[in-house]
């Protein structure tokens, strides 16, 4: 990980040249499901506040809440932000195609961070850390505790939770956190990624959409599917709502949608796809 000293430097020069952020006026913003923190991205700077309790506002501290936007020291220009919808981690893509994420280590901010067990947050809290093992990056998304990037040569990676196959990761009961960024072997390049809790899609260059996870099953039934899965072709449209965690594509055959729930017990699923869509 590069220090907080390179970090400085390269913000000083940045400064030099005129390029100071008006975090007030950003070019993008980024919010928690509740709005309770908020990211922005002015001028290749990043700017975080609201609630810290989990290390969104990427200081490495504890404080519990931040009312002015603090610049987040990250040592390159960046050119994109992404945000777990709950109060996890939120993650900067950089002009190299570098990946750094903050927050909370739930499993999203790699092995060099410790890993957020349900005990004291603070050794698992951490300012922006470079997510190694990939090569140059071209988007990132997140869902609450897992991410997907997409390289520049359309190759997809998956790291965080898989408990239930979400990171495609067969290895779920000795790997259900998957700290490493794993390549997913996929039959065209990605165009861009579409995760709920316990699912992951990717949009193929060729307008199909392969998904995996715990609420995909085989024709047997039989889930996780762990194997990206074709779910439909000829797709122009694919969209995720955050609250009510549904998944719709409109494609060659129409519009479906699939969506999953959470009860007290366990979580429970509305519909197999591609069995028993709606």
């Amino acid at each position: 990980m590069r220090t907080l000293l390179v970090a400085a430097v390269a913000l000083s020069a940045c400064e030099r040249a005129g390029t100071t952020p008006d975090f007030g006026r950003p070019e993008l913003t980024r919010s928690t499901l509740d709005g309770t923190t908020t990211c922005v991205l002015s001028k290749g700077r990043v700017g975080c506040r609201g609630d810290n309790t989990r290390g969104l506002v990427g200081s490495g501290d504890l404080r519990r809440d931040v009312e002015a936007y603090r610049a987040v020291r990250i040592p390159t220009r960046v050119v994109d932000l992404a945000m777990t919808p709950t109060r996890n981690a939120v993650c900067a893509l950089d002009v190299h195609g570098d990946v750094w994420c903050w927050g909370i280590n739930l499993g999203l901010l790699g092995p060099d961070v410790p890993r957020y067990r349900g005990h004291a947050p603070a050794p698992s809290i951490a300012p922006p850390t470079r997510v190694a093992g990939m090569p140059p990056i071209a988007s990132v998304t997140l869902w609450a505790f897992h991410a997907c990037a997409v390289s520049r040569a359309g190759q997809v990676y998956c790291w965080g939770v898989n408990d239930r196959g979400q990171v495609a990761d067969p290895h779920v009961v000795a790997r259900r956190v998957v700290l490493t960024p794993r390549a997913v072997s996929l039959p065209a390049p990605a165009q861009g990624m579409y995760l709920q809790d316990a699912q992951t899609c990717a949009l193929l260059s060729d307008r199909s959409l392969s998904c995996w996870g715990g609420n995909f099953a085989d024709d047997a039934g039989r889930r996780p599917l762990f194997e990206p899965t074709q779910v439909a072709t000829d797709v122009t449209e694919v969209s995720v709502d955050q609250r009510s965690e549904q998944s719709c594509v409109v494609a060659a055959g129409g519009r479906q949608c699939w969506s999953a729930r959470d009860d007290d017990t366990d979580r429970q699923f509305d519909a197999l796809f591609p069995a028993d869509l709606d």
